[in-house]
């Protein structure tokens, strides 16, 4: 996968009551979206313009889209505390690894948030449908969930299956933390890791070609969340 962190521009649109996100862009988003993938039967539920959160769109030097990141932020409310939930998917072109760039935005704006709004509670998920991401999470931040060496917090199991109904994921039965029936790229990538390096993502047995995904809990203390964004940059740097 080529490494295209730094050689591409991102832009970031608002989205829900007080951002209108324009029909151009929406109809952009959805012709990249059947252009790179299939099992498209959820898309409607996608995109969502008129829900809270974010979208970050990615373009390569001549401006065309190569991916976009969805992020939702919905309200529930799980044993008598309000919670703020983020939820993410990335979608990308097929040889265009975007996880790094994905990740530091994604978060810059979740700590602008905290920042501005510290009395909230707040949690953030991602969809997961590659052991090369599941990885490069836990390089970042070494508490997500599920993990092989913890059992997941009975709540994570609780609000995973609220945020599955609000966005119209079909449970997994592998695992309370899983979807199914979500788009698949139409371009399919191996693992660059070899079979002897295998993950609890593997473990699990997730079948990306199936529509199967992890749905990752990143936990979010601005400490975490600078140390991540610091771990980024120096990668970055390095590069």
């Amino acid at each position: 996968m080529n490494d295209w962190y730094g050689a591409i521009s991102s832009k970031i649109f608002y989205a829900g009551s007080r951002h209108k996100v324009s029909a151009s862009l929406e109809q952009s988003l959805l012709a990249f979206t059947r252009q790179h993938y299939d099992n498209l039967s959820q898309l409607q539920f996608i995109l969502q313009p008129e829900a809270e959160g974010f979208f970050i769109v990615y373009y390569n030097k001549d401006h065309k889209i190569i991916g976009f990141t969805r992020t939702k932020q919905q309200s529930i409310k799980y044993r008598g505390k309000i919670i703020q939930v983020l939820s993410s998917q990335l979608f990308n072109q097929s040889g265009c690894n975007l996880y790094s760039l994905t990740a530091r935005l994604i978060l810059t704006e979740i700590m602008k948030y905290k920042l501005a709004n510290p009395q909230e509670n707040l949690m953030y998920f991602t969809c997961v449908s590659s052991s090369d991401r599941y990885r490069f999470l836990c390089q970042l931040n070494k508490t997500i969930y599920p993990n092989a060496f913890e059992k997941e917090p009975e709540e994570l199991w609780d609000i995973a299956a609220r945020i599955k109904v609000l966005n119209g994921w079909r449970p997994c039965p592998k695992h309370p933390m899983m979807i199914s029936g979500m788009p698949t790229p139409k371009i399919k990538l191996c693992d660059k890791e070899p079979l002897k390096s295998r993950d609890y993502y593997t473990v699990l047995n997730a079948d990306p070609a199936a529509g199967e995904a992890l749905l990752a809990y990143v936990p979010l203390s601005l400490d975490a969340i600078g140390h991540s964004i610091k771990h980024l940059v120096q990668n970055q740097t390095a590069s």
